[in-house]
């Protein structure tokens, strides 16, 4: 059953809407424009294939697809079968986002169950598996730190460049450990704007060159891009950008800008010449 744009009524077997907590939040349901950004699943592979995601994601499975339940109602199959069919339904559908060549930029995909079994109610849920993907991800690490809600929650925060953190959010530690070497860690705007780390304007540099900058506002940054001579070269949907690209020989004027999720637009310009 697919549920329609905007939908925040209550649960329609399979759909649950009380696992998509977005939902209730009283600025996207009372708001006739936020509720549109609730959306069926079934857009989600034209818009990756369009390469028209959003930010940010947040996918409910029905529950004949997240592993509570079988696949044609909630009783009548075994707990493998179900898992199995839950797997089955990642593969087809969330698989060919880890392709994808913006999600291979920058992106993460964290998969997260909400509860364990029934008697396991250690730390308010029991063990649940949470698995994160993405090109920053080390790979076959796995943490030894006690991680719950509030950690995802501010791990995706900081993936956002969201630097005010809600609820319990505000005081857990962010999931770092399953990262590599963060560009924000190189570069870091403290002020509202655009920071660039290198190259430092004036300066010769070889090519590729190595651009390190960092946006900064009090809305999240949601795009930045590289203009080299007023053509744009490079963009990533963060707020922060690590990459090399080949520029020709000769000075060429450069403006790194980024936009935040109002629209507002922050510059920063700079010189450089190469060799």
């Amino acid at each position: 059953m697919e549920i329609s744009y905007g939908f925040t009524g209550s649960d329609v077997y399979p759909y649950a809407r009380h696992h998509n907590p977005l939902s209730y939040f009283s600025d996207v349901a009372n708001s006739s424009v936020q509720k549109l950004n609730l959306v069926p699943f079934s857009h989600f592979a034209g818009d990756l294939a369009n390469h028209q995601l959003p930010n940010f994601s947040f996918i409910i499975p029905n529950m004949n697809h997240d592993g509570h339940d079988c696949l044609t109602g909630p009783t009548g199959c075994t707990d493998a079968q179900k898992l199995a069919t839950a797997d089955s339904w990642l593969k087809s559908n969330i698989a060919p986002l880890l392709s994808n060549p913006v999600f291979q930029q920058d992106g993460i995909l964290i998969i997260v169950f909400d509860e364990s079994v029934d008697t396991d109610t250690a730390h308010g849920g029991g063990h649940i598996a949470t698995i994160v993907i993405g090109p920053g991800v080390k790979k076959g690490s796995k943490s030894t730190a006690l991680y719950q809600h509030q950690n995802v929650l501010r791990t995706v925060l900081d993936g956002l460049g969201v630097s005010t953190y809600p609820g319990a959010a505000a005081t857990a530690a962010d999931m770092g450990d399953l990262f590599g070497a963060a560009p924000a860690a190189t570069c870091t705007a403290s002020t509202v704007g655009v920071t660039v780390c290198s190259p430092s304007t004036g300066s010769t540099v070889g090519s590729p060159v190595h651009f390190i900058a960092a946006a900064k506002s009090t809305h999240p940054i949601t795009a930045m891009h590289i203009y080299v001579d007023n053509v744009a070269k490079f963009s990533v949907n963060t707020g922060v950008v690590d990459t090399s690209l080949a520029v020709a020989s000769g000075t060429h004027s450069v403006v790194l800008q980024a936009w935040d999720s109002t629209g507002a637009i922050f510059k920063s310009s700079l010189t450089i010449h190469v060799p």
